[in-house]
């Protein structure tokens, strides 16, 4: 996180022990790391590629020191399998309920690019602003053998405006906490504008916008050793329905620790340990849930906020790498270890995700 490195005194909390365990048959061989490696070519103090979480915990890095510092990070999660609860499901689990939907959905796509600006108020004050743009999509398949329903939704999503502190501590090297708000910048009313589409309003899963304010408080322990780094903490998202609209996407919580350990100077790799819960929708749209007038029915169990939520459990492995020029360069693969979805929706697969900063 800061660029100034110091020997910790800390011990390892067990979930980072546990993942530094599991890391060591990827590390057979590491280069050692030596003091001579942590300055540069002018004596300054070297910045590790391990300074910084891990590409997937979002809001705990810092801008470089002094320096503004612009970032880009991207995460796909790939979905596919209906699921009801914490178990595999049927098709028919989808359209069970003959109220519900005409079709059911078996695979979906969420992608988010972050775009940012950090900058270092003053030593230990941090201030950023992140642009999200979403693009979604999904495919629901007729019981019936009719054919299959593609839909997609993609813009910008809520603009979240943020501060973070680091503070050095004696029981271990930064204790790091923050605000952000989340303006209800981002659409939740895109409609189906596939050909042959009457304009129909699309689920709640693909809308990019959130539909409510936003209040994300935020913190994380970091610590380092001469060839580890560890952190653990979290995020919880606050959402106030004073977005305008009859509904906005609940709140979430999520946790995580994680391990790095340089494998040579500009070069760690990580895993890390993510749990997330999120609400169900709060509230309900009336234009989302309109069923058709010849058939009485939905489009898909999607289109029901009782399919929203639920808990999911991921572990993922990264790589981060310290370019030239101020450029840092990061990538995680992520699997699913268990998940509880609420109501019926479709099971999560692997998760993609690529982060690049740079400081000037």
């Amino acid at each position: 996180m800061a660029s100034t490195l110091r020997r910790s005194s800390s011990t390892l909390p067990l979930a980072a022990r546990l993942l530094a365990l599991a890391a060591l048959p990827l590390l057979t061989d590491q280069a050692e790391a030596r003091p001579q490696d942590l300055l540069g070519s002018d004596g300054t103090s070297y910045l590790r590629p391990d300074d910084e979480p891990p590409v997937g915990v979002l809001g705990a890095a810092a801008a470089a020191a002094g320096d503004l510092t612009v970032t880009w990070n991207w995460e796909s999660t790939e979905r596919s399998g209906v699921r009801v609860g914490d178990e595999e499901g049927a098709l028919g689990d989808a359209v069970g309920d003959p109220r519900l939907a005409t079709a059911g959905v078996t695979s979906a796509r969420a992608e988010e690019h972050r775009f940012g600006v950090h900058f270092e108020l003053r030593e230990g004050l941090d201030l950023d602003l992140v642009l999200p743009y979403r693009d979604a999509r999904l495919v629901a398949q007729d019981p019936d053998g009719g054919g299959s329903l593609r839909q997609r939704a993609n813009g910008l999503g809520d603009l979240e405006i943020g501060a973070l502190w680091t503070r050095p501590s004696d029981d271990y090297d930064s204790l790091t906490y923050g605000i952000a708000v989340g303006l209800p910048t981002g659409s939740t009313d895109e409609k189906d504008r596939t050909a042959g589409s009457d304009g129909a309003q699309l689920p709640y899963f693909i809308q990019p916008g959130n539909g409510a304010w936003s209040f994300i408080p935020r913190a994380y322990v970091v610590g380092k050793t001469e060839e580890w780094s560890w952190g653990y903490g979290g995020h919880y998202t606050a959402r106030v329905g004073l977005g305008g609209e009859d509904w906005h996407k609940g709140n979430e919580l999520e946790l995580g620790a994680w391990a790095s350990n340089r494998i040579n100077r500009d070069t760690s790799i990580s895993l890390r340990l993510e749990g997330r819960h999120a609400d169900g929708v709060s509230g309900r749209d009336a234009k989302i849930e309109a069923v058709d007038e010849v058939s009485g029915l939905a489009a898909t169990n999607f289109h029901d906020a009782g399919n929203t939520g639920g808990t999911l459990l991921r572990m993922f492995a990264g790589l981060n790498h310290v370019g030239t020029r101020g450029n840092r360069f990061a990538l995680e693969i992520g699997v699913p270890l268990h998940e509880d979805v609420r109501g019926v929706q479709v099971s999560t697969g692997m998760t993609y995700g690529l982060g690049w900063r740079y400081s000037f």
